[in-house]
Protein backbone atom coordinates (compact mmCIF):
# COMPACT_ATOMS: atom_id res chain seq x y z
CA UNK A 1 0.00 0.00 0.00
CA UNK A 2 1.31 3.75 -0.97
CA UNK A 3 2.27 5.62 2.12
CA UNK A 4 -0.42 8.02 1.84
CA UNK A 5 -3.10 5.47 1.66
CA UNK A 6 -1.69 3.54 5.03
CA UNK A 7 -1.25 7.04 6.30
CA UNK A 8 -5.39 7.72 5.68
CA UNK A 9 -5.90 3.93 7.03
CA UNK A 10 -3.85 4.66 10.36
CA UNK A 11 -6.10 8.31 10.61
CA UNK A 12 -9.43 6.81 9.93
CA UNK A 13 -8.48 3.96 11.78
CA UNK A 14 -7.57 6.49 15.15
CA UNK A 15 -10.93 8.43 14.51
CA UNK A 16 -12.62 5.15 14.31
CA UNK A 17 -11.38 3.67 18.03
CA UNK A 18 -11.79 7.45 19.05
CA UNK A 19 -15.39 6.96 18.38
CA UNK A 20 -15.57 3.89 20.14
CA UNK A 21 -14.24 5.17 23.58
CA UNK A 22 -16.99 8.03 23.35
CA UNK A 23 -19.71 5.55 22.64
CA UNK A 24 -18.98 3.60 25.42
CA UNK A 25 -18.58 7.02 27.44
CA UNK A 26 -21.91 6.95 26.86
CA UNK A 27 -23.03 3.81 27.05
CA UNK A 28 -24.71 2.94 30.56
CA UNK A 29 -22.40 2.24 33.31
CA UNK A 30 -23.65 -2.04 33.95
CA UNK A 31 -22.93 -2.60 29.91
CA UNK A 32 -19.18 -0.64 30.21
CA UNK A 33 -15.95 -1.48 29.42
CA UNK A 34 -12.60 0.04 29.22
CA UNK A 35 -11.06 0.92 25.88
CA UNK A 36 -11.60 0.16 22.61
CA UNK A 37 -13.19 -3.36 22.57
CA UNK A 38 -16.13 -1.18 24.16
CA UNK A 39 -17.44 -0.75 21.00
CA UNK A 40 -17.19 -4.49 19.83
CA UNK A 41 -19.22 -5.58 23.59
CA UNK A 42 -21.13 -2.18 24.51
CA UNK A 43 -22.99 -1.31 21.28
CA UNK A 44 -23.05 -4.09 18.65
CA UNK A 45 -25.10 -1.92 16.40
CA UNK A 46 -22.57 0.48 16.11
CA UNK A 47 -22.20 -0.52 12.32
CA UNK A 48 -25.41 0.48 11.37
CA UNK A 49 -25.58 3.68 12.67
CA UNK A 50 -21.52 4.47 12.20
CA UNK A 51 -20.84 7.95 10.60
CA UNK A 52 -17.80 7.40 8.99
CA UNK A 53 -19.65 6.25 5.63
CA UNK A 54 -16.90 6.89 3.57
CA UNK A 55 -14.90 3.63 4.63
CA UNK A 56 -15.65 0.62 2.63
CA UNK A 57 -17.37 -2.24 4.46
CA UNK A 58 -14.36 -4.21 3.85
CA UNK A 59 -12.34 -1.37 5.25
CA UNK A 60 -14.40 -0.97 8.44
CA UNK A 61 -14.49 -4.70 9.12
CA UNK A 62 -11.03 -4.79 8.94
CA UNK A 63 -10.69 -1.82 11.39
CA UNK A 64 -13.09 -3.59 13.84
CA UNK A 65 -11.32 -6.64 14.22
CA UNK A 66 -7.81 -4.35 14.91
CA UNK A 67 -9.54 -2.93 17.73
CA UNK A 68 -12.00 -5.74 18.99
CA UNK A 69 -9.10 -7.90 19.42
CA UNK A 70 -8.09 -10.22 22.94
CA UNK A 71 -8.92 -8.30 25.60
CA UNK A 72 -8.08 -10.19 29.11
CA UNK A 73 -6.04 -7.13 29.97
CA UNK A 74 -8.78 -4.98 29.90
CA UNK A 75 -11.27 -5.28 33.15
CA UNK A 76 -14.72 -4.73 32.77
CA UNK A 77 -16.77 -2.60 35.22
CA UNK A 78 -20.31 -3.86 36.96
CA UNK A 79 -22.64 -5.59 34.31
CA UNK A 80 -20.40 -5.89 31.40
CA UNK A 81 -20.49 -9.23 30.60
CA UNK A 82 -17.16 -10.15 30.14
CA UNK A 83 -16.13 -12.42 27.38
CA UNK A 84 -19.67 -13.82 26.90
CA UNK A 85 -21.12 -9.88 26.57
CA UNK A 86 -24.60 -9.55 28.47
CA UNK A 87 -25.77 -6.75 30.75
CA UNK A 88 -28.03 -4.02 29.58
CA UNK A 89 -25.67 -3.16 26.69
CA UNK A 90 -27.05 -5.96 25.02
CA UNK A 91 -25.15 -9.56 23.30
CA UNK A 92 -24.69 -13.04 24.99
CA UNK A 93 -25.43 -14.36 28.04
CA UNK A 94 -22.72 -14.35 30.74
CA UNK A 95 -20.84 -17.10 30.40
CA UNK A 96 -20.42 -19.30 33.62
CA UNK A 97 -16.73 -20.77 32.96
CA UNK A 98 -13.57 -20.22 34.64
CA UNK A 99 -12.18 -17.86 37.31
CA UNK A 100 -12.04 -14.30 37.80
CA UNK A 101 -11.96 -11.17 40.36
CA UNK A 102 -15.09 -9.18 41.56
CA UNK A 103 -13.61 -6.19 42.57
CA UNK A 104 -16.62 -4.76 45.20
CA UNK A 105 -15.36 -0.55 46.51
CA UNK A 106 -17.15 0.76 48.91
CA UNK A 107 -17.08 4.59 49.24
CA UNK A 108 -18.69 6.05 52.93
CA UNK A 109 -17.70 8.25 55.16
CA UNK A 110 -16.24 5.76 57.84
CA UNK A 111 -15.66 3.39 55.05
CA UNK A 112 -17.57 0.59 55.99
CA UNK A 113 -20.93 -0.79 54.43
CA UNK A 114 -22.83 -4.00 54.03
CA UNK A 115 -22.59 -5.88 50.48
CA UNK A 116 -24.46 -9.24 50.00
CA UNK A 117 -22.60 -11.07 46.84
CA UNK A 118 -25.08 -13.89 45.39
CA UNK A 119 -24.73 -15.71 42.30
CA UNK A 120 -26.76 -19.33 41.65
CA UNK A 121 -24.42 -22.40 42.55
CA UNK A 122 -21.71 -20.17 44.17
CA UNK A 123 -21.36 -19.87 48.14
CA UNK A 124 -22.91 -16.33 49.62
CA UNK A 125 -20.31 -13.74 50.49
CA UNK A 126 -20.97 -10.41 52.56
CA UNK A 127 -18.66 -7.52 52.01
CA UNK A 128 -17.90 -4.83 54.79
CA UNK A 129 -15.23 -3.04 53.46
CA UNK A 130 -13.64 -2.49 49.81
CA UNK A 131 -12.57 -6.23 48.94
CA UNK A 132 -11.16 -8.08 45.48
CA UNK A 133 -13.32 -11.40 45.63
CA UNK A 134 -11.34 -14.65 43.32
CA UNK A 135 -14.93 -15.47 42.44
CA UNK A 136 -16.35 -18.40 39.63
CA UNK A 137 -17.21 -16.33 36.22
CA UNK A 138 -20.86 -15.52 35.82
CA UNK A 139 -23.78 -13.11 36.87
CA UNK A 140 -23.58 -12.07 40.46
CA UNK A 141 -26.20 -9.90 42.33
CA UNK A 142 -25.06 -6.78 44.72
CA UNK A 143 -27.66 -6.00 47.62
CA UNK A 144 -26.62 -3.53 49.68
CA UNK A 145 -27.97 -2.27 53.03
CA UNK A 146 -27.90 0.75 55.02
CA UNK A 147 -25.10 0.77 57.85
CA UNK A 148 -25.27 2.44 61.57
CA UNK A 149 -22.22 3.80 63.13
CA UNK A 150 -21.23 4.85 66.85
CA UNK A 151 -18.60 6.78 67.04
CA UNK A 152 -16.46 7.35 70.45
CA UNK A 153 -18.03 10.68 71.85
CA UNK A 154 -20.86 10.71 69.86
CA UNK A 155 -24.55 10.68 72.00
CA UNK A 156 -26.23 9.13 69.18
CA UNK A 157 -24.80 7.58 65.74
CA UNK A 158 -24.58 8.05 61.93
CA UNK A 159 -27.20 6.06 59.59
CA UNK A 160 -25.29 5.75 56.10
CA UNK A 161 -27.39 4.30 53.21
CA UNK A 162 -26.18 3.65 49.63
CA UNK A 163 -27.31 5.26 46.31
CA UNK A 164 -27.96 2.47 44.39
CA UNK A 165 -28.60 -0.72 46.88
CA UNK A 166 -28.69 -3.24 43.86
CA UNK A 167 -26.69 -3.56 41.09
CA UNK A 168 -25.34 -6.62 38.77
CA UNK A 169 -22.11 -7.83 37.83
CA UNK A 170 -20.67 -10.23 34.86
CA UNK A 171 -16.95 -11.85 36.48
CA UNK A 172 -15.22 -13.34 32.81
CA UNK A 173 -13.08 -15.73 32.77
CA UNK A 174 -9.74 -14.35 33.48
CA UNK A 175 -11.06 -10.50 33.79
CA UNK A 176 -11.61 -8.16 36.59
CA UNK A 177 -15.21 -6.49 37.06
CA UNK A 178 -15.41 -3.33 38.87
CA UNK A 179 -18.38 -2.51 41.38
CA UNK A 180 -18.90 0.61 43.23
CA UNK A 181 -21.32 1.56 46.16
CA UNK A 182 -21.42 5.26 47.20
CA UNK A 183 -23.11 5.60 50.76
CA UNK A 184 -24.91 9.06 52.28
CA UNK A 185 -25.68 9.87 55.49
CA UNK A 186 -29.68 9.18 55.36
CA UNK A 187 -31.60 12.23 56.26
CA UNK A 188 -33.08 12.26 59.92
CA UNK A 189 -30.17 10.07 61.12
CA UNK A 190 -27.62 11.33 63.75
CA UNK A 191 -30.15 13.46 65.66
CA UNK A 192 -32.71 13.26 68.48
CA UNK A 193 -36.15 14.05 67.46
CA UNK A 194 -39.01 15.20 69.69
CA UNK A 195 -42.40 16.42 69.68
CA UNK A 196 -43.38 19.34 71.45
CA UNK A 197 -47.16 20.96 72.19
CA UNK A 198 -46.79 24.37 72.12
CA UNK A 199 -48.28 26.64 69.86
CA UNK A 200 -46.56 25.53 66.41
CA UNK A 201 -47.78 21.64 67.44
CA UNK A 202 -44.34 20.91 66.32
CA UNK A 203 -42.30 17.70 65.12
CA UNK A 204 -38.57 18.52 65.64
CA UNK A 205 -35.05 17.80 65.63
CA UNK A 206 -31.88 18.48 67.28
CA UNK A 207 -28.64 17.39 65.40
CA UNK A 208 -26.13 15.15 67.46
CA UNK A 209 -23.67 18.11 67.90
CA UNK A 210 -26.12 20.30 70.16
CA UNK A 211 -26.63 17.64 72.45
CA UNK A 212 -23.01 17.32 73.55
CA UNK A 213 -22.95 20.16 76.10
CA UNK A 214 -25.83 22.69 77.86
CA UNK A 215 -26.92 25.84 75.93
CA UNK A 216 -29.12 27.57 73.99
CA UNK A 217 -30.66 24.93 70.44
CA UNK A 218 -32.46 25.43 67.45
CA UNK A 219 -34.19 22.22 65.86
CA UNK A 220 -32.01 21.48 62.87
CA UNK A 221 -35.26 20.12 61.11
CA UNK A 222 -38.98 21.28 62.38
CA UNK A 223 -42.47 20.15 60.82
CA UNK A 224 -45.53 21.91 61.71
CA UNK A 225 -48.45 21.06 63.11
CA UNK A 226 -52.23 21.67 61.02
CA UNK A 227 -55.78 22.26 61.90
CA UNK A 228 -56.37 18.73 60.94
CA UNK A 229 -53.11 17.09 62.58
CA UNK A 230 -53.28 18.51 66.22
CA UNK A 231 -50.93 17.05 69.67
CA UNK A 232 -48.72 14.74 67.97
CA UNK A 233 -47.16 13.07 70.70
CA UNK A 234 -45.81 9.25 70.29
CA UNK A 235 -42.63 9.05 68.12
CA UNK A 236 -41.44 5.80 66.19
CA UNK A 237 -38.83 4.93 63.45
CA UNK A 238 -39.34 1.82 60.99
CA UNK A 239 -36.08 0.06 59.96
CA UNK A 240 -36.13 2.45 57.07
CA UNK A 241 -35.87 5.48 58.53
CA UNK A 242 -39.39 6.87 58.16
CA UNK A 243 -40.92 8.73 60.88
CA UNK A 244 -43.71 7.31 62.38
CA UNK A 245 -46.14 10.10 65.27
CA UNK A 246 -49.55 10.30 66.50
CA UNK A 247 -52.01 12.66 66.54
CA UNK A 248 -54.96 13.63 68.57
CA UNK A 249 -57.88 12.16 66.65
CA UNK A 250 -56.72 8.74 66.01
CA UNK A 251 -54.26 9.54 63.39
CA UNK A 252 -50.82 8.33 63.35
CA UNK A 253 -48.83 10.51 60.27
CA UNK A 254 -45.61 9.30 58.38
CA UNK A 255 -43.01 11.30 56.66
CA UNK A 256 -40.81 9.73 54.39
CA UNK A 257 -37.00 9.03 55.19
CA UNK A 258 -36.16 11.35 52.28
CA UNK A 259 -38.16 14.11 53.19
CA UNK A 260 -36.52 14.34 56.99
CA UNK A 261 -33.60 16.15 56.19
CA UNK A 262 -34.59 19.55 56.10
CA UNK A 263 -38.31 21.49 57.67
CA UNK A 264 -40.95 21.57 55.61
CA UNK A 265 -44.65 23.39 55.80
CA UNK A 266 -45.53 19.75 53.62
CA UNK A 267 -48.39 17.67 54.75
CA UNK A 268 -47.47 14.22 56.14
CA UNK A 269 -47.13 11.89 53.35
CA UNK A 270 -49.60 9.41 54.66
CA UNK A 271 -51.81 9.43 57.81
CA UNK A 272 -53.04 6.31 58.86
CA UNK A 273 -56.70 6.48 60.79
CA UNK A 274 -57.24 4.04 63.72
CA UNK A 275 -59.48 5.79 65.82
CA UNK A 276 -62.07 3.04 65.62
CA UNK A 277 -60.34 2.30 68.89
CA UNK A 278 -61.16 5.54 70.04
CA UNK A 279 -65.23 4.58 70.93
CA UNK A 280 -66.00 8.22 69.57
CA UNK A 281 -63.78 9.72 72.42
CA UNK A 282 -61.53 12.55 71.32
CA UNK A 283 -59.31 13.95 72.00
CA UNK A 284 -57.63 10.27 71.30
CA UNK A 285 -54.03 10.22 70.51
CA UNK A 286 -52.13 6.66 70.73
CA UNK A 287 -49.98 7.27 73.35
CA UNK A 288 -47.38 4.87 72.55
CA UNK A 289 -45.68 3.32 69.34
CA UNK A 290 -43.34 0.48 68.60
CA UNK A 291 -42.15 -1.58 65.64
CA UNK A 292 -41.31 -5.31 66.42
CA UNK A 293 -38.71 -7.22 64.64
CA UNK A 294 -40.84 -7.91 61.94
CA UNK A 295 -41.26 -4.55 61.01
CA UNK A 296 -45.42 -4.91 62.30
CA UNK A 297 -46.62 -1.28 64.18
CA UNK A 298 -47.60 -2.28 67.93
CA UNK A 299 -50.35 1.12 68.81
CA UNK A 300 -51.04 1.72 72.20
CA UNK A 301 -54.42 3.94 72.35
CA UNK A 302 -56.86 4.28 75.44
CA UNK A 303 -57.56 0.36 76.46
CA UNK A 304 -56.41 -1.34 73.40
CA UNK A 305 -53.09 -2.90 72.01
CA UNK A 306 -53.33 -2.91 68.18
CA UNK A 307 -50.88 -4.53 65.61
CA UNK A 308 -50.55 -3.30 61.73
CA UNK A 309 -49.05 -5.76 59.84
CA UNK A 310 -46.28 -4.45 58.13
CA UNK A 311 -47.77 -5.51 54.97
CA UNK A 312 -50.62 -2.71 55.83
CA UNK A 313 -48.00 0.38 56.10
CA UNK A 314 -48.09 1.45 52.65
CA UNK A 315 -50.79 3.48 52.14
CA UNK A 316 -53.16 6.33 53.98
CA UNK A 317 -56.86 6.15 55.51
CA UNK A 318 -58.20 3.74 58.08
CA UNK A 319 -56.46 0.30 58.76
CA UNK A 320 -57.37 -2.94 60.39
CA UNK A 321 -55.40 -3.91 63.14
CA UNK A 322 -54.52 -8.02 62.73
CA UNK A 323 -53.80 -8.27 66.47
CA UNK A 324 -56.08 -6.26 69.43
CA UNK A 325 -55.64 -7.00 72.58
CA UNK A 326 -57.46 -5.77 75.90
CA UNK A 327 -58.13 -6.09 79.15
CA UNK A 328 -58.77 -4.96 82.32
CA UNK A 329 -55.60 -3.64 83.43
CA UNK A 330 -55.06 -1.73 80.11
CA UNK A 331 -56.18 1.89 81.16
CA UNK A 332 -54.98 5.05 79.67
CA UNK A 333 -51.96 3.43 77.34
CA UNK A 334 -48.82 6.32 77.61
CA UNK A 335 -45.52 4.19 76.34
CA UNK A 336 -44.76 0.65 74.34
CA UNK A 337 -41.78 -0.66 74.88
CA UNK A 338 -39.92 -3.96 73.01
CA UNK A 339 -37.55 -6.08 75.36
CA UNK A 340 -34.61 -8.10 74.04
CA UNK A 341 -36.75 -11.24 73.73
CA UNK A 342 -39.59 -9.45 71.86
CA UNK A 343 -42.02 -9.38 74.51
CA UNK A 344 -44.21 -6.24 74.76
CA UNK A 345 -44.49 -3.57 77.86
CA UNK A 346 -46.79 -1.28 78.70
CA UNK A 347 -47.22 1.71 80.38
CA UNK A 348 -50.89 1.61 82.17
CA UNK A 349 -51.00 4.82 83.39
CA UNK A 350 -54.37 4.94 84.90
CA UNK A 351 -53.63 1.67 86.62
CA UNK A 352 -50.29 3.05 87.89
CA UNK A 353 -48.66 -0.49 86.40
CA UNK A 354 -46.46 -1.75 83.92
CA UNK A 355 -47.46 -4.80 81.81
CA UNK A 356 -45.86 -7.39 80.14
CA UNK A 357 -47.33 -9.15 77.24
CA UNK A 358 -45.21 -12.48 76.73
CA UNK A 359 -43.80 -12.58 72.89
CA UNK A 360 -45.88 -15.75 72.18
CA UNK A 361 -48.84 -14.15 73.15
CA UNK A 362 -48.85 -11.12 70.33
CA UNK A 363 -49.60 -12.97 67.16
CA UNK A 364 -53.53 -13.45 68.48
CA UNK A 365 -56.32 -11.63 69.80
CA UNK A 366 -56.43 -11.92 73.78
CA UNK A 367 -58.62 -10.21 76.60
CA UNK A 368 -56.13 -12.12 79.39
CA UNK A 369 -54.41 -10.70 82.24
CA UNK A 370 -51.14 -9.44 81.24
CA UNK A 371 -47.90 -11.98 81.69
CA UNK A 372 -46.41 -9.66 84.57
CA UNK A 373 -47.47 -6.66 85.88
CA UNK A 374 -45.38 -4.26 87.84
CA UNK A 375 -45.90 -1.58 90.64
CA UNK A 376 -43.62 0.31 92.33
CA UNK A 377 -43.82 2.13 95.55
CA UNK A 378 -41.40 4.86 97.53
CA UNK A 379 -39.31 3.77 99.78
CA UNK A 380 -39.95 4.65 103.75
CA UNK A 381 -40.19 6.64 105.88
CA UNK A 382 -43.68 7.54 103.24
CA UNK A 383 -44.66 4.87 101.90
CA UNK A 384 -46.93 5.28 99.02
CA UNK A 385 -47.40 4.18 94.83
CA UNK A 386 -45.17 5.44 92.44
CA UNK A 387 -48.43 6.75 90.10
CA UNK A 388 -48.63 6.95 86.19
CA UNK A 389 -46.27 5.65 84.33
CA UNK A 390 -45.56 7.74 81.39
CA UNK A 391 -42.09 6.96 80.12
CA UNK A 392 -40.62 3.46 79.44
CA UNK A 393 -36.39 3.00 78.52
CA UNK A 394 -34.21 -0.24 78.90
CA UNK A 395 -30.68 -0.03 79.40
CA UNK A 396 -28.03 -1.93 78.03
CA UNK A 397 -27.82 -4.31 80.82
CA UNK A 398 -31.73 -4.89 80.77
CA UNK A 399 -32.95 -3.23 83.03
CA UNK A 400 -36.18 -1.36 82.71
CA UNK A 401 -36.52 2.57 83.63
CA UNK A 402 -40.06 3.72 84.09
CA UNK A 403 -40.77 7.56 84.32
CA UNK A 404 -43.72 8.15 86.73
CA UNK A 405 -45.59 11.64 85.91
CA UNK A 406 -47.45 12.16 88.81
CA UNK A 407 -44.86 11.46 91.07
CA UNK A 408 -42.22 13.30 89.38
CA UNK A 409 -39.85 10.21 89.69
CA UNK A 410 -37.65 7.80 87.53
CA UNK A 411 -37.30 3.96 88.95
CA UNK A 412 -34.99 1.49 87.87
CA UNK A 413 -36.50 -2.06 87.69
CA UNK A 414 -33.40 -4.96 87.21
CA UNK A 415 -33.62 -7.69 84.97
CA UNK A 416 -34.48 -9.88 88.37
CA UNK A 417 -37.85 -7.84 88.68
CA UNK A 418 -39.20 -8.22 85.42
CA UNK A 419 -39.90 -11.86 85.62
CA UNK A 420 -42.88 -12.08 87.54
CA UNK A 421 -45.85 -9.60 88.83
CA UNK A 422 -44.96 -8.17 91.87
CA UNK A 423 -45.25 -4.42 94.18
CA UNK A 424 -42.35 -3.91 94.91
CA UNK A 425 -40.03 -1.06 96.17
CA UNK A 426 -36.65 -0.40 93.54
CA UNK A 427 -33.69 0.54 94.81
CA UNK A 428 -33.12 3.17 92.30
CA UNK A 429 -35.57 5.89 92.37
CA UNK A 430 -34.75 9.56 90.91
CA UNK A 431 -36.64 12.56 91.89
CA UNK A 432 -36.53 14.59 88.95
CA UNK A 433 -38.43 17.96 90.65
CA UNK A 434 -41.96 19.27 89.67
CA UNK A 435 -40.52 21.63 87.05
CA UNK A 436 -39.43 18.16 84.83
CA UNK A 437 -42.21 15.93 84.33
CA UNK A 438 -40.70 12.39 82.69
CA UNK A 439 -43.52 12.33 79.78
CA UNK A 440 -40.76 10.51 78.05
CA UNK A 441 -36.77 9.14 78.66
CA UNK A 442 -34.92 7.92 76.33
CA UNK A 443 -31.19 6.68 76.90
CA UNK A 444 -28.31 7.94 74.08
CA UNK A 445 -25.76 5.98 72.84
CA UNK A 446 -23.40 6.73 76.40
CA UNK A 447 -26.05 5.66 78.45
CA UNK A 448 -27.44 8.57 79.62
CA UNK A 449 -30.79 9.28 79.93
CA UNK A 450 -33.27 12.01 78.54
CA UNK A 451 -36.27 13.79 79.76
CA UNK A 452 -38.09 16.53 79.15
CA UNK A 453 -37.71 19.07 81.71
CA UNK A 454 -39.12 22.16 82.61
CA UNK A 455 -41.37 24.24 79.76
CA UNK A 456 -38.71 24.86 77.24
CA UNK A 457 -36.07 22.80 77.89
CA UNK A 458 -34.70 19.08 77.89
CA UNK A 459 -32.09 17.36 80.20
CA UNK A 460 -29.83 14.38 80.28
CA UNK A 461 -29.32 12.45 83.45
CA UNK A 462 -25.50 11.23 83.52
CA UNK A 463 -24.68 7.90 83.28
CA UNK A 464 -22.86 8.05 86.43
CA UNK A 465 -26.24 9.57 88.31
CA UNK A 466 -28.27 6.19 87.44
CA UNK A 467 -26.26 4.18 89.70
CA UNK A 468 -27.84 5.31 93.00
CA UNK A 469 -30.94 7.06 93.58
CA UNK A 470 -31.63 10.46 95.16
CA UNK A 471 -33.08 13.99 94.01
CA UNK A 472 -31.50 15.07 90.45
CA UNK A 473 -31.69 18.68 91.11
CA UNK A 474 -30.79 19.34 87.13
CA UNK A 475 -28.88 17.27 84.59
CA UNK A 476 -25.53 16.93 83.34
CA UNK A 477 -26.77 18.03 79.81
CA UNK A 478 -29.38 20.89 79.69
CA UNK A 479 -30.82 22.14 76.53
CA UNK A 480 -33.23 25.30 75.97
CA UNK A 481 -35.33 26.46 73.10
CA UNK A 482 -38.25 28.13 72.22
CA UNK A 483 -39.19 25.63 70.26
CA UNK A 484 -39.50 23.18 72.74
CA UNK A 485 -42.40 24.38 74.17
CA UNK A 486 -43.98 21.36 76.54
CA UNK A 487 -41.83 18.57 75.09
CA UNK A 488 -44.03 15.17 74.77
CA UNK A 489 -41.76 12.38 73.54
CA UNK A 490 -38.25 11.69 72.72
CA UNK A 491 -36.71 9.54 70.28
CA UNK A 492 -33.30 8.89 69.08
CA UNK A 493 -32.34 7.80 65.17
CA UNK A 494 -30.55 5.64 65.19
CA UNK A 495 -31.33 4.04 68.63
CA UNK A 496 -28.62 3.01 70.90
CA UNK A 497 -26.69 0.31 69.13
CA UNK A 498 -27.31 -1.69 72.13
CA UNK A 499 -30.74 -0.68 72.41
CA UNK A 500 -34.05 -3.51 71.97
CA UNK A 501 -35.44 -0.49 69.89
CA UNK A 502 -36.42 -1.92 66.47
CA UNK A 503 -35.89 1.18 64.35
CA UNK A 504 -32.49 1.82 61.59
CA UNK A 505 -29.24 0.36 62.90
Amino acid sequence: MPEHQAVAVRQVQAEFLDAGHRLAQRAPRRASVRGPHALCRACPGFLDSCPMRRLSWVLLAALISVGCGDNDDHPSEAGAGGDGGGGAGGGAACEAEGDGTLDVEIVSPNDTGDVAVTSPGVPDERVVSSASLDTPAGEYTLRASSVADYPDGERVGFVYRPEDPEQSACVADGATTEVTFNYELTPGSHKLWFTAQNGDQLVGALDGEALLESGEVSPSVAFQGSAAIINQGAIAFDGAGNLWVSANAGQITVRLVDTLGESSEAAPDRVLDVSEACAGVIPCAAGGLAFDADGNLWVGIRDHLLRIDAADLEGSGAVEPSVTITGDEIENVQALAFDGSGNLWVASAEQDAVLMYAAERLAADGGDPADVVLKALTPAPVIGPLSQPTGLAFDEQGALWVGYWSSNTIAKFEPGDLGASAELTPEVQLGVGVLALPESIAFDQQGNLWLPSKVGSAAAIAKAELVAGGDVEAGATVLTSEAFGSLIDLAFNPPPDWSPIQGPK
